[in-house]
């Protein structure tokens, strides 16, 4: 694993060997870094010398996005069950990047069969905050919208499925 900051190479490591690392399938590699200014960080994984993966991270500049996510845990949303979603509202910069050192309040507004389990307004956490949503007794579309500081995210449609007779 190489790793660069701003196009200058911090070195190459082999994975960390000791007695916890010894059991992983995939050992962490670990690195002496210093990151005192805003930059772009760069890991490049090879195998047999060869470049087998690469990621790039930014420092993230200011907040200009809410990108909306919802967690279905693998089963689609269904009315008239008690289901619950976790929908989760990230804070970018233009580029994309989440701005880790958000943690500003984000209001959400929801229409459509679906209520929030909690009213207070969510606190952002390393520039990610959560809503928990409730759907109701219909099927149908919910849309779901997330502001802060001005800025608003696109809404995010989520399709509910009636209850399933078989349930």
């Amino acid at each position: 694993m190489e790793l660069t900051l701003d196009g200058c190479s911090l070195g190459r490591r082999t994975p960390d060997t000791n007695t916890m690392s010894n059991r992983l399938p995939h050992p962490p590699f670990s690195f002496a870094a210093s990151c005192e200014k805003p930059g772009t960080l760069t890991a490049t994984g090879y195998i047999g010398g060869k470049i087998a993966a690469r990621h790039t991270v930014a420092t993230p500049g200011k907040p200009a996005h809410i990108r909306l996510k919802l967690d279905e845990s693998g089963t689609p949303p269904q009315s008239g069950c008690n289901d619950v979603l976790f929908v989760y509202a990230t804070v970018t910069d233009s580029a994309g990047n989440v701005v880790t050192d958000y943690d500003k309040p984000v209001q959400f507004t929801v229409s459509g069969d679906a209520k929030y389990v909690y009213t207070a307004t969510p606190q952002a956490e390393a520039g990610i905050a959560p809503a928990l949503l409730r759907i109701g007794q219909q099927g149908g579309t919910i849309h779901l919208a997330a502001s802060t500081d001005g800025i608003v995210s696109e809404p995010l449609k989520i399709q509910v499925q009636p209850l399933s007779p078989n349930l």
